[in-house]
């Protein structure tokens, strides 16, 4: 089976993930962001899991029409958020038994060349972002992903992919170019610092995206371009 061809997508969704302060939030919601990530896994510069009154903040100040991600290692560790403040959760191992509820939709992440690390059943996620693999941490870390491997798994994933891993103003373009994804995620490559969004980088990387989606030429339902 395959992912949903671009043909069928009107344009590129952008997430702006690693969110630290209400007012980076806002800076990427103004500058079109479709949804903004804040960090649940420790040891990352983006931690937000010591402020969770400051996390709370930044959900509750975003619009109703800006997907709130939680990133977290393990899927079960969403269960231990406050609830309500989140629309999806994106994890990387799945510690649950199948069939339990999650209050959110689920966000699969998938590191390319993880030694063995086979994709994962996708049965019950909406949506698989692949990322860098870095043996250190899971993620944030500017290291670009294998994009011709991105592209295979989106051929043959059943469920919309994101790609993530290193993206930025100036090679986003060629990423969409090359990997033709529902979605990008990004990070590091619009921060003036960890966990500091720069208000320059985030324009220009959304005008990047827009600029890429408008050179891509549509064709009929379930072909390439």
């Amino acid at each position: 089976m395959t992912s949903p061809s671009r043909a069928q997508m009107a344009r590129t969704r952008v997430k702006v993930c690693g969110i630290t302060t209400v007012a980076d939030a806002r800076l990427a919601e103004e500058a079109g962001a479709d949804a903004v990530g804040l960090i649940f896994v420790p040891g990352s510069p983006r931690y937000m899991g010591n402020r969770l009154q400051a996390a709370r903040e930044i959900a509750l100040a975003l619009g109703p029409y800006v997907t709130r991600v939680a990133v977290v290692r393990c899927i079960s560790d969403f269960l231990l958020l406050p609830g309500g403040l989140f629309d999806a959760v994106q994890y990387y191992e799945d510690d649950l038994a199948v069939g339990h509820p999650v209050p959110a939709r689920r966000v699969r992440a998938f590191r390319l060349g993880a030694p063995g690390s086979p994709l994962p059943n996708l049965a019950e996620d909406g949506a698989l972002l692949v990322d860098a693999y870095d043996p250190e941490r899971l993620g944030g870390t500017g290291m670009t992903a294998d994009w011709s491997g991105a592209r295979r798994l989106r051929d043959g994933a059943s469920v919309p992919m994101i790609l993530a891993g290193g993206l930025k103003p100036d090679n986003v373009g060629a990423a969409l170019s090359a990997v033709r994804p529902y979605a990008v995620d990004v990070s590091s490559g619009v921060e003036a610092g960890p966990g500091v969004k720069d208000r320059a980088r985030i324009r220009a990387f959304m005008d990047a995206v827009r600029h890429a989606d408008t050179a891509h030429v549509p064709v009929p339902e379930g072909g390439e371009r």
